[in-house]
């Protein structure tokens, strides 16, 4: 009689299977042998076949016989011509899959592995995610690396020809639910001319790491290709990217560098990436068996020309006369014309989530502010701001007839509830709605001086501390007495302070209920820690922990350095890494993983992975946060990736869609529904069999979300830059012949990595600069430059010419 349950015990990992079904049961790796890498619950399997599949269900092939092999075992199906075999080696595990062709739409092997929120019995830190995302452009090999917040990293190659791979995901989108890879997919609408592969056989590896640099070289060795790893992902016109080359011995042919006009040059440097263009540069390496790698490297315009660009484009196409801006539009049309799939209507103000206030719609008139402050006054922008602000947020001249979601300045009822004046007009109760707004009042009246306006932001944080604030805690109650944690749905904590420093320079009285409001605030997110509420489905979710991290650094930075603070927003920030996205691609790299928004902002499809969105910069700002407080460079480069991965998405005539999608094969979209009675498949472009090919930027529309990178790039790096000495990689700058040229326009603070032996940091008569070390800091002589304060790791300095010296101070 057969032992049902086998385990098997290798260097880097365990593995446990059922004999008599051949299903894995149990992945384990060494470093913690009590986390499972397969999914716990009872209807994820791995390793099993299935086929007729569509986006919903599908039919699994059982094995009616499993036999042990000399390093492994093999379950086959009754008929024979289905089987797994798998190939237990000391570092990784070597899989075989095949069926028979024709079994559509889909066929595949379930690869279920135990993704954040499924049911499991340990913490969600023991649950791994998708990190390192890559699919080859012919579909002839994939790679994944996934991490858990615990720091494990398990790689799995796809070592030749597939169909795709599919994610799959809750209705709402906040889960992953499943992980597949097709053999099979007729029923996925690619571009005209193209069908996916169709194969009867897969090659899979999974392979055990401790750390991510070791895992991208066995996957590189075991794929048998050349991966370009640049030290950075991006830089401006000027700049050199270091490149360290993965696996070379198993070149095949000399990297070629593809620009961002088309063109194929040689690698002249293999080390080193020259920028001299903007837009996306490709490196292809070939790799033995002729396997094609491509690395993408951003080069970007200044932040000048971007703000420019971008606030001219959504100030032309996206602003109603009202003063209003829709929340998308049609990117051939350039007009709000049409439906979201989850309903969401296209330029309606008087509609339900199609403008707001404070959030989306509002972010193109924040970034405008932002570009006024920076960059001085536009006459242009400052009408389309003036509009917005005065006409449609606060209604000025028109208040007894208020814009829905908009101030209203009376006391109101709305969904049984009683609010006092200044709640938004008829509006569900999401709080970070009036937070975004108080930030841009706040920076409207730097702008403008309009005290009226002051007056008015003033009111509305007193009407959200009456109305919405419960010992420190933001509470969302759109159900009468269902009160939700709203505090970090974006990070309250930001327009109490904002609000704050400006009362506090003019000396009013209001100042401090706010400065207290913020650390009321820091410190109920610094007593629930590692509890993050977030809206809509409950999961551990992206957002909430960055701006968690971000309520609890600048409370720190502005209103008490409170031990607690920093002890618990490290810990959250260094377990948010789960959800962080690497690899060699500039379009995902440091990029929040994030899974819903698409359906949401877009006509394309449903949930679905959303590289480089506007919310991945809560992630960014936090991590520029820590790098001034703890002087980390790899912090301050994350930091500027993350911001990158959303320039990346920046066309030429200044709009941007809201996300690069690396699924293949999105989820479904929602139905949607008007007046209670279902939009028909036909007009809303559903197929529910069928789903379009991704794996690129949403073609549709154009989301006005993505400009909250320019709001946050003035708090980080307008100011902000770094320099690696080891490597020579410039963070928001240029280096070139031992000269450090800062990129950002209000540059004051600059993060060194490494002693310089002789460095020059170009400046101007009088320029203020805070030069910090990472690690310790040598005796270093500063030259063309006046020393105000030193710290530990920290000096400010006065710069008496347009240059300051840095160079170590030899040892007599």
């Amino acid at each position: 009689m057969k032992e049902e349950n086998i385990k098997i015990h290798k260097k880097y990992y365990s593995v446990t299977y059922d004999e008599s079904t051949g299903e894995i049961t149990g992945l384990y790796d060494m470093l913690n042998p009590e986390a499972n890498w397969k999914a716990e619950a009872s209807d994820k399997k791995m390793g099993t076949i299935f086929l007729h599949g569509t986006q919903d269900c599908e039919d699994e092939i059982p094995f009616s016989k499993v036999e042990r092999t000399d390093n492994g075992f093999t379950g086959t199906s009754a008929t024979g011509v289905s089987s797994v075999a798998y190939a237990f080696e000391e570092d990784r595990i070597q899989i075989k899959v095949k069926t028979d062709k024709d079994c559509g739409p889909r066929v595949g092997v379930q690869m279920n592995l135990n993704l954040l929120d499924m049911p499991t019995r340990l913490s969600w830190v023991n649950q791994c995610m998708p990190k390192v995302i890559y699919t080859d452009d012919e579909f002839g090999y994939a790679y994944f690396i996934f991490a858990t917040a615990d720091g494990r990293f398990l790689g799995l190659t796809v070592n030749g020809e597939f169909a795709a791979w599919r994610i799959q995901y809750s209705y709402d989108g906040h889960k992953m639910t499943g992980f597949q890879i097709l053999m099979q997919a007729d029923d996925v609408i690619c571009e005209e001319g193209r069908r996916l592969p169709s194969v009867d056989s897969l090659s899979l590896t999974l392979i055990f790491s401790e750390v991510l640099s070791e895992c991208m070289e066995k996957v590189a060795d075991q794929l048998g290709v050349e991966i370009a790893m640049p030290e950075i992902s991006g830089g401006l016109p000027g700049s050199n990217v270091p490149i360290n080359m993965l696996n070379s011995e198993c070149r095949s042919a000399e990297p070629i560098v593809i620009t961002p006009e088309g063109d194929a040059v040689p690698l002249e440097v293999r080390e080193i990436l020259p920028l001299t263009q903007n837009g996306i540069y490709t490196i292809k390496t070939t790799g033995r068996e002729g396997k094609v790698h491509r690395s993408r490297i951003l080069c970007h315009e200044g932040w000048k020309e971007l703000y420019h660009k971008i606030n001219y484009f959504y100030r032309d196409y996206f602003q109603d006369e009202c003063g209003a801006f829709y929340r998308v539009i049609n990117k051939k049309s350039l007009q709000p014309d049409g439906t979201t799939f989850e309903g969401v209507s296209f330029g309606d103000p008087t509609s339900h989530f199609s403008c707001r206030t404070g959030e989306f719609g509002g972010f193109a008139a924040w970034a405008m502010m932002k570009n006024c402050l920076l960059f001085g006054k536009d006459s242009g922008l400052m009408e389309s701001v003036n509009r917005y602000v005065l006409n449609w947020a606060l209604n000025r001249f028109h208040e007894d007839r208020p814009y829905y979601g908009t101030v209203c300045k009376r006391e109101s009822e709305y969904m049984g509830r009683h609010f006092s004046p200044y709640h938004l007009f008829e509006e569900m109760n999401y709080m970070q709605h009036e937070i975004f707004l108080l930030e841009e009042l706040t920076d409207y009246v730097r702008l403008t001086d309009d005290r009226e306006v002051l007056e008015d932001a003033v009111l509305l944080a007193k009407h959200i501390l009456q109305d919405h604030f419960e010992e420190g805690m933001i509470v969302n109650e759109n159900m009468p007495g269902y009160k939700v944690d709203y505090s970090t749905v974006h990070p309250a904590v930001c327009g109490f302070l904002a609000l704050g420093q400006l009362l506090r320079e003019r000396g009013d009285e209001n100042a401090e209920q706010m400065f207290k409001a913020a650390e009321q605030i820091a410190d109920h997110v610094c007593r629930r820690a590692f509890h993050f509420p977030t809206e809509g489905e409950p999961c551990t979710e992206d957002g909430s922990m960055s701006c968690s991290v971000i309520t609890l650094l600048l409370a720190y930075l502005e209103i008490a350095p409170k031990k607690e603070y920093l002890e618990t927003g490290t810990m959250i920030l260094k377990a948010h890494r789960v959800l962080e996205m690497d690899g060699a691609d500039c379009r995902m790299k440091n990029s929040s993983l994030r899974f819903w928004e698409t359906q949401y902002e877009s006509r394309d499809w449903g949930p679905s992975i959303n590289a480089g969105h506007g919310w991945s910069i809560w992630c960014a700002q936090a991590k520029a946060l820590y790098a001034r407080i703890s002087c980390n460079f790899n912090m301050i480069k994350d930091s500027y990736e993350g911001f990158i991965t959303n320039i990346c998405k920046v066309e030429p005539s200044g709009g941007m869609s809201c996300c690069y999608t690396p699924d293949m094969l999105p989820g479904t979209p929602h139905a949607y529904y008007v007046n209670g009675v279902k939009v028909p498949d036909s007009v809303n472009e559903m197929r529910p069999t069928s789903v379009y090919l991704a794996n690129k930027y949403v073609e549709k529309t154009y989301s006005v979300s993505g400009n909250f990178f320019l709001i946050r790039a003035a708090d980080t790096f307008f100011r902000m830059s770094g320099f690696d000495c080891e490597t020579e990689t410039a963070v928001n700058g240029i280096y070139q012949d031992g000269v450090f040229e800062s990129a950002a326009p209000g540059f004051d603070y600059l993060l060194i990595k490494g002693n310089p032996k002789n460095f020059v940091v170009k400046t101007s008569v009088g320029q203020i600069l805070t030069i910090a070390f990472d690690g310790e800091r040598e005796e270093t002589v500063f030259e063309h430059a006046e020393i105000k304060k030193m710290k530990e790791k920290e000096v400010l300095l006065v710069a008496v010419g347009d240059k300051i010296g840095i160079r170590k101070n030899p040892v007599i």
